[in-house]
């Protein structure tokens, strides 16, 4: 179907991650050549297969889902060899799905691996399933089974499933297994929206992708495994029951107790847009979120500004993940390490008050991504913005759901105070609605005229320089952009008479024009904030510590006694890393100011239950949060051993303050 070089570019773009500049060097193109190779596929295949963005070329996976014959073509062009994980993955794909003993021959096509390949991923399976009570058998003359309790060989289905979608162009390798009808899979993403409709939510681009896919084949698997399954009747007689029950009518082979299981698996799903439940979760979920709400902003000593917002992000993240948690289901969030690593203070803060949730999931432990995923909402709901200083808007796109969505926004908003970011969309409801805005920051490709820039919820100091020169590029050649902010800044200086102030208004504007500057650590900004004492008695601690900040007029006495009252209460909660008490309340109780005192001890404080502790933060926290990026980068130093020593070693108050500040 494709010519030679039509058939390397797209072979190029299924192996790599698409970057054209290295697409360009492998296949000796220059740059225009390679868009005209593109144009050319795209006229052979009378769709817009291949786009480029910004840096990136890539296949519209809109498409590959959409046509089965485009995936039929370009499978024959595939020819990866996964590494061993993958292998694994694909081999209990095929396994869960078939009610069969399989041939070797099945899985050596799938994964294009030789046999002793193969029998050695299989011979690793089995003795991994094996402590799991989970049995693969193998005959000789008939192959391979794989047997045991049924919902964990689906909950393994499920896993299996995500895994391989989370592939570049993982349709193409569903294709390979040949268990997947996509005609079928499409009409199920259609009842899904449909759906949508009438129970009033919104999928995540990344789950309405993948939903259709684990129901069909967790469908494909109760059609061939008649297995009694009664553990989901607690939904039974919702309005979410019945309406999966009415949009499956014409698979009489499900019964009622397949339908439930189905149901539950699609309130799992991550969702852009909520809405409550018939279901006696709602008051439940109601109050361990205002329990938990109230517990953070006590232990971080923080207000979240839109308090309503923060408790319907954290019960729409919520909702799906009691689910997950009872199907033995695993959400996948490819952030938990970086996350964890740059702000282990909130994630710390959600790991102490994480009992609050627990009854939502009948003291099941739940996973470290999901809690990542909790500790982002806390985080992204602390920072604020102001929709009146901004001269641009924006929209941030994310396929991953509201955790990640509403990070990526509020870390945008930090990186670019004059941008206003007026949406936070999915793909599909971006295109559905069109909004008017200056700029779009996605973390998958979309197709817009509106200047895009490809971003992830977190960038290294060197990317993040980067991006913001882009962004002030694009403002700079755009002459609309230009003139929005030339307008914005001359306004109020549009009388004829005024031309020196406009003069000195543009002066201002292009001088602003650099990359935005951040004010870091203003919360400690003298040396009389810090002091070496020799000790403190355990008694003494608030008296001490709170001297400072008293004498500088920016507490009030109640202040003090609410900190005394609630420090002595929960001391072990009031840390900010280990040996580092830090003790506060909350601002209404008698902040004038913001504000910080630190005593560093040369004798160490032992407390009642026999920790020691070598350093105290007296906090004042503002009304606003301004000590919460300095109480974050503070933590990131202290968890640094090499850095935690030069503090603690610090001879002088001037030595403290420096390495403090």
């Amino acid at each position: 179907m494709f010519k030679a070089i039509e058939a390397k570019l797209i072979k190029s773009i299924v192996n790599q991650n698409g970057s054209a500049i290295l697409l360009a060097k492998q296949l000796h193109l220059s740059m225009e050549d390679i868009t005209n190779v593109i144009e050319q596929i795209n006229t052979r295949c009378k769709l817009p297969l291949i786009y480029q963005q910004q840096e990136k070329i890539v296949i519209n996976q809109d498409i590959l889902e959409k046509h089965s014959r485009i995936v039929q073509v370009l499978s024959q062009l595939d020819d990866r060899v996964f590494d061993k994980t993958i292998r694994k993955k694909i081999i209990l794909l095929i396994l869960l799905m078939k009610n069969r003993y399989l041939p070797v021959e099945v899985f050596i096509d799938a994964n294009q691996v030789s046999k002793n390949t193969v029998v050695a991923d299989i011979r690793e399976l089995k003795e991994e399933y094996a402590v799991k009570n989970i049995k693969i058998s193998y005959s000789r003359r008939t192959g391979y089974f794989i047997s045991g309790d049924e919902l964990h060989l689906r909950s393994m289905l499920i896993s299996a499933i995500m895994d391989i979608l989370e592939l570049n162009n993982s349709t193409l390798i569903l294709y390979r297994t040949g268990l997947f009808d996509f005609t079928a899979i499409q009409s199920l993403r259609t009842k899904l929206e449909i759906l949508e409709g009438k129970i009033n939510i919104s999928f995540t681009d990344d789950w309405i992708r993948k939903l259709p896919y684990t129901l069909f084949s967790v469908i494909e698997r109760i059609k061939q495994f008649q297995v009694e399954v009664s553990e989901f009747y607690d939904l039974k007689g919702t309005k979410e029951f019945v309406t999966v029950k009415n949009l499956f009518w014409e698979y009489v082979f499900l019964k009622e107790r397949d339908l439930l299981y189905l149901t539950f698996l699609v309130m799992s799903s991550n969702v852009i847009i909520a809405t409550q439940y018939d279901s006696e979760l709602e008051c439940l979920l109601d109050r361990c979120t205002d329990q938990f709400i109230q517990a953070i902003e006590k232990n971080l000593a923080v207000q979240f500004i839109d308090s309503v917002k923060v408790k319907e992000d954290l019960i729409a993240h919520l909702r799906p993940a009691t689910f997950r948690v009872k199907l033995g289901l695993h959400v996948i969030n490819a952030v938990t390490e970086v996350f964890t690593e740059e702000y282990w203070y909130f994630y710390e803060a959600v790991v102490n008050h994480l009992h609050f949730l627990s009854p939502l999931f009948n003291q099941t432990p739940i996973s470290k991504d999901e809690i990542v995923l909790i500790a982002m909402i806390v985080m992204g709901n602390l920072a604020t913005t102001s929709e009146s200083k901004s001269l641009f808007t924006a929209v941030v796109i994310c396929k991953n759901g509201r955790a990640i969505s509403h990070l990526l926004a509020d870390v945008i908003s930090d990186w670019f105070p004059n941008i206003h970011i007026a949406y936070v969309m999915s793909k599909r409801q971006f295109e559905d609605v069109k909004p008017e805005v200056d700029f779009v920051f996605t973390t998958i490709p979309v197709q817009t005229r509106i200047p895009t820039f490809m971003v992830q919820p977190f960038l290294s100091e060197d990317e993040r320089q980067v991006l913001i020169k882009k962004v002030l590029d694009t403002i700079q050649q755009d002459p609309n952009l230009k003139a929005k902010e030339v307008i914005s800044s001359i306004t109020s200086f549009i009388p004829e008479e005024s031309k020196n102030d406009i003069l000195e208004a543009l002066e201002e504007f292009f001088g602003q024009l650099g990359p935005p500057t951040f004010e870091k650590n203003s919360i400690l900004s003298s040396v009389s904030q810090v002091s070496i004492v020799e000790e403190i008695e355990w008694r003494q601690i608030i008296h001490r510590s709170y001297e400072g900040i008293y004498s500088r007029g920016n507490v009030t006495k109640n202040y003090i006694t609410k900190c005394q009252q609630s420090f002595y209460h929960s001391y072990t909660t009031q840390i900010i890393s280990n040996e580092v008490l830090l003790p506060h309340s909350l601002p209404e109780n008698g902040v004038l100011e913001p504000d910080v005192q630190i005593i560093l001890l040369k004798k160490t404080v032992i407390a009642p239950n026999q920790q020691s502790y070598r350093m105290i933060i007296a906090l004042a926290p503002g009304y606003e949060n301004e000590h919460v990026s300095w109480l974050v980068e503070l933590n990131k130093k202290l968890r640094i051993s090499k850095k935690r020593e030069e503090i603690f070693n610090a001879k002088t108050s001037q030595e403290l303050f420096e390495k403090l500040k």
